[in-house]
């Protein structure tokens, strides 16, 4: 299928590009496996992004609702960044929506999460406006 200038998906990543690095609810738990992850994506050519704090959270969320709102709308926004990587998904990611200004998520940018509930919340913002 051809696709045109139109299109809602986003460009293909290159070597070079930056992918950011978000958790949109629980928080990291094993500093090691993530430093492994960022070694790979090294390896293969991309530049990873990651928040100024390491998701300083207590219990189960990786920060507070607010907090991880702000880290995705700065990241989603971020010129230097191409695609996003969520740490990991969950109910945490639907605490979100309530943060989240709208008009902020016109760019169009790379998903590189399986969590369908980032996708879905998403997908209506990455549809071109009429």
């Amino acid at each position: 299928m051809k696709k045109t200038e139109n299109s809602t998906s986003p460009k293909a990543l290159q070597p070079g590009d930056c992918i950011g690095i978000v958790a949109p609810a629980g928080q990291l738990r094993d500093q090691e496996s993530l430093s492994n992850g960022v070694a790979i994506l090294t390896e293969m050519g991309f530049k990873v992004k990651l928040p100024r704090c390491l998701w300083p959270g207590s219990g189960y969320l990786a920060d507070s609702d607010s907090n991880r709102a702000l880290e995705f709308h700065k990241m989603w926004v971020d010129p230097e960044v191409s695609a996003l990587l969520a740490l990991r998904g969950g109910f945490g990611s639907l605490r979100l929506l309530p943060f989240w200004i709208l008009s902020r998520f016109k760019r169009k940018i790379n998903f590189l999460s399986d969590f369908p509930i980032l996708r879905f919340c998403t997908v209506p913002c990455c549809r071109p406006t009429i």
